[in-house]
């Protein structure tokens, strides 16, 4: 660069950036939670025809897999922020957070 050769690239340019929104990034984890829904159907309809049982709507799909899946995405998601409200430095300090994005 410094002697006339190659060229600038604008690999950080903010144009060059792709910015995902909330109801994608939920998407993404929903369909994984219905991959392992999936999954865990199968075993169990697996296992009921292994041992000769009947499986029942009951005893094939419960709700765990997509709470377990949300509980993770909604608590451990860097993009996540708890608000402390009884604290008022973590309020100051929370509303005076940059992103690239802007203020907040």
């Amino acid at each position: 660069m410094k002697l006339g050769m190659g060229t600038l690239d604008n690999m950080n340019h903010l144009k060059n950036k792709c910015i995902h929104y909330v109801a994608d990034l939920i998407h993404v984890e929903f369909r994984l939670a219905l991959v392992h829904l999936e999954n865990t159907i199968r075993g169990t309809i697996c296992g009921a025809i292994r041992h000769k049982l009947i499986p029942t709507p009951q005893n094939l799909v419960t709700s765990t897999s997509l709470t377990t899946t949300y509980e993770l995405f909604f608590g451990l998601h860097p993009l996540s922020q708890v608000l402390d409200r009884t604290n008022l430095l973590t309020k100051i300090v929370h509303g005076q957070k940059w992103s690239y994005l802007g203020l907040g």
